[in-house]
This record gives C-alpha cells, sequence and structure tokens, in this order.
C-alpha cells in the first residue's frame, strides 16, 4: 500500500475525496499495528501538555472507523475531576449536541451508527473538545468526513468562549497543508501517538 502524503508545490494536487480514502487506509494499519498503545500515549501526550482548567466539561467521542482511541484520556480525564459528554447529531445541518456520559453508562446507536448517550441524557456544552479527523496539517486544518459537523459546532463555540480544541490522531495521519475554506475549523492542539503540536 502506498502512504498518502498531501502533494508539495507544484505537484498535481489531490481531491479530498482521494485523501480520505488513503488516508483511511493509513488509520486502518496503525490501528492494527499501534492498538491500545496509541490511545495511551496520546493520553499522556495531552495531559502534560495541553492546559487544562479546573473541573471542565470535555467532549471526547466514540472511536469508529479505526480512529485513534481517546478512552483512555477520556477515562483519566474522569479520574481527575472533569466531567465527560459525547456528541450526538441533531440535524444533517446543524450543530453537534453534547451529552453527558459516565463511563460504562449505556450507549444507543446514533446517527451514522455512532454510539451516543440516549436522550434522557443531559445536554452540556464543554470547554474541551476531542475531534477526530481523517487527515490533520501542522498548522491545525482538519480533513473530516465531509459533513460539516465539527466545523459548525466548533464556531458556534468559539463564539463568545475560548474552549481548547484537540484534535485528536495517529502520526501517521499526519502531512503538509491542507486546503483551506473560510468555514473550516482549527485546532489549538493536534495530538498524536509521538507528539504535541500546538498551532496557536
Amino acid at each position: 500500500m502506498t502512504e498518502p502524503s498531501f502533494p508539495t508545490a507544484g505537484a498535481q494536487p489531490v481531491s479530498k475525496a482521494e485523501l480520505r480514502r488513503h488516508a483511511g487506509l493509513v488509520r486502518q494499519r496503525e490501528a492494527r499495528r499501534l492498538g491500545q498503545a496509541a490511545g495511551d500515549r496520546i493520553a499522556r501526550h495531552v495531559l502534560d501538555a495541553v492546559p487544562l482548567r479546573p473541573f471542565e466539561m470535555a467532549a471526547g467521542y466514540w472511536p469508529v472507523r479505526a480512529e485513534a482511541d481517546p478512552l483512555p484520556l477520556m477515562l483519566a480525564l474522569k479520574a481527575m475531576g472533569h466531567g465527560l459528554c459525547l456528541p450526538e447529531v441533531a440535524a444533517r445541518n446543524a450543530p453537534l449536541l453534547f451529552r453527558r456520559w459516565l463511563p460504562g453508562e449505556p450507549l444507543t446507536a446514533g446517527a451514522y451508527g455512532i454510539p451516543a448517550p440516549g436522550a434522557g441524557a443531559r445536554l452540556v456544552t464543554p470547554s474541551l473538545v476531542l475531534v477526530p479527523g481523517v487527515w490533520f496539517d501542522r498548522q491545525g486544518a482538519r480533513l473530516g468526513y465531509g459533513g460539516g459537523f465539527y466545523d459548525r459546532t466548533l464556531e458556534a463555540l468559539r463564539r463568545g468562549r475560548r474552549p481548547t480544541i484537540v484534535g485528536i490522531a495517529y502520526d501517521a495521519q499526519l502531512g503538509d497543508r491542507l486546503a483551506r475554506e473560510p468555514h473550516d475549523a482549527v485546532m489549538d492542539f493536534v495530538v498524536t501517538e509521538r507528539r504535541v503540536i500546538r498551532t496557536r
């Protein structure tokens, strides 16, 4: 398999669809190769390098499609006294909602089959958001699945607030500068099993 790499200056541009396809293969390979160790290393990097507010509400995600696992970090944050929540797709063109979640509580199959807390779980507003992605660049730009959910969500959260936005990925999902559109959200940090990149 050929690893994807974002084209350098002068190269033929790669479409987002092709980059998503190649990046998905890389992500599957890294999930098999690194296993649980990646999530543990990511947790240590975040706790060591990302400033945290006392007892803040942290939005994680339930890993699907071989996404880098944030659950070790979420469990560590809960042990430190932080609250946890998970995203919910409310409507196709709307920002995500976040519902309070405690480890061990049952989840239901939400939109796109992604596990989420039930409708009875309390809605909350996170100040720390862990964001999965297909591809990231070292300036904090992110390529997602194409639905724009996190772009809309992070724009809404940043209105009048200063949440900390952390992209979570395998190091092999980092590449050169992505073409960025005005609506594309930028991460404050990108954290992999190998490093922490502070983008702002």
